[in-house]
């Protein structure tokens, strides 16, 4: 395991946002929605699978991001390993959750996501990533990673990432924090479920700039904290909503966009949405492919 440690800063990712998210430390759990759970990991497992023919070497994946529930995967389908995360305190927080006996498969690394080319020993056979493109700062900064990492891919092999979104045909009302805490408080939604929704959906009007695509994640637990302190959520409520703490900026993409910008990179793409949950509908995963192109034959016309 090497890490690379250079100059940089925490930003928004604080001791308080990467630890909120933790349940149990013991048994290197985290809460589910902020983390992907068995469903998500299987859809996961399932873009690796798909499109590789049998007996196919898996040699090299990359994870962006320290997400441990992503690497534990990745050791288990590919013969080396390397992370990329920018955050020196998620390397140290997370590195003692992973299998002591794949060390030697894996390599940590405090890079710039954008340098990814410049130190990989050869293109991967799969790239992942969990939530990663919400903290790019706008739309721009997502075509330009989507097409480095489709340059960066070897040939057929997958990028596949949870993103979350503005679904289609998102209401507000309906979406509004009053709306689901009614909800969570009659048993509709679990704590996870409304915890999750208040900070990406529950406070658009106030905290969502639809123009630029930013979710102003400060505003929103600004005002539940305001709500908890004046007795208008319990306890056990404002518990539920600070597992998923952040104050830094995310940028949201509508769903439509952010699949116009896939196509626009050059890639194919599969939702696979899971089912169950309430976050599965504006948090799937894609698994995305090169495109292939149709043969010079195919788009020739018959004389």
């Amino acid at each position: 395991m090497l890490s690379r440690d250079k100059e940089n800063s925490e930003g928004p990712w604080s001791h308080a946002a990467l630890t909120s998210r933790i349940d149990e430390s013991a048994t290197h759990t985290r809460y589910e929605a902020g983390s992907p759970n068995e469903s998500e990991l299987a859809a996961y497992d399932y873009g690796i699978g798909s499109g590789i023919e049998p007996g196919a070497q898996r040699d090299l994946a990359v994870v962006f991001g320290m997400t441990p529930e992503l690497i534990r995967l990745a050791l288990k389908r590919f013969s080396r390993v390397i992370v990329l995360d920018r955050n020196i305190e998620a390397i140290e927080l997370y590195k003692d959750w992973l299998p002591r006996d794949a060390q030697e498969r894996l390599t940590i690394l405090c890079e710039d996501w954008f340098e990814l080319q410049s130190f990989l020993p050869r293109p991967p056979d799969a790239i992942l990533g969990d939530g990663i493109f919400g903290n790019l700062p706008d739309l721009e900064t997502h075509g330009r990673l989507l097409r480095q990492l489709l340059g960066a891919l070897a040939p057929n092999a997958p990028l596949i990432v949870r993103k979350a979104l503005i679904p289609r045909a998102f209401d507000p009302e309906t979406e509004r924090f009053e709306t689901l805490l009614e909800r969570h408080r009659r048993g509709e939604l679990d704590a996870s479920e409304f915890g999750f929704a208040t900070r990406l959906l529950g406070h658009s009007e106030l905290s969502y700039d639809p123009e630029n695509f930013v979710l102003h994640n400060a505003r929103t637990f600004a005002s539940c904290e305001d709500s908890y302190r004046n007795g208008l959520l319990k306890q056990s409520e404002w518990a539920a909503i600070r597992r998923y703490f952040f104050e830094g900026d995310n940028c949201i993409l509508p769903q439509e966009i952010w699949e116009q910008e896939l196509a626009q990179a050059g890639f194919d793409f599969i939702e696979h949405r899971c089912y169950g949950k309430d976050w599965y509908r504006y948090y799937p995963v894609y698994a995305c492919r090169r495109r292939t192109l149709p043969s010079s034959d195919e788009n020739s016309e018959s004389p």
